[in-house]
């Protein structure tokens, strides 16, 4: 089954941690009441990627979902970066025992390298502005001359 145009990138996570328990080729989801969402708690499909139960669950619900193929392409995900998010899985659940979501948060764009200054307040505007006005009045003159002539 090939999900890549179903699934939104932001919805798509790597399969783990490995659970032979869990049917092969699924991940095991459980529903968390008190965050109000799908928490996966293990996989049987290692290398492949999964996405959270598309329903809102019920308190003490587990689904299972099938787990699929994807490209790094597809995912914009690289090897290092899944290893990174997994590594930091790691530390928070040792630093957190009850467990943590990590949320993904956009990064700032960083300030332009050109000052933005406002078009009235550029020191250049008033000669722009006679430039514009010499242009249009030699325009017209030459559109003048063309219709008389």
């Amino acid at each position: 089954m090939h999900h890549s145009e179903a699934i939104p990138v932001s919805a798509r996570v790597p399969c783990g941690p490995l659970d032979p328990e869990v049917p092969t080729g699924m991940s095991e989801w459980a529903w968390n009441d008190d965050k109000q969402i799908w928490e996966l708690i293990g996989c049987n499909c290692q290398g492949k990627w999964t996405v959270p139960p598309p329903v809102v669950g019920r308190k003490g619900e587990v689904r299972y979902q099938e787990c699929f193929e994807c490209t790094e392409s597809e995912t914009g995900v690289t090897a290092e970066s899944a290893a990174a998010v997994a590594a930091m899985r790691a530390k928070v659940a040792d630093q957190l025992p009850g467990g943590a979501v990590l949320i993904r948060q956009p990064a700032p764009a960083p300030p332009s390298p050109i000052p933005v200054v406002p078009l009235a307040e550029n020191p250049l505007f008033d000669d722009w502005l006679a430039a514009v006005e010499d242009y249009r009045n030699a325009r017209d003159a030459e559109e003048r001359a063309a219709e008389a002539g």
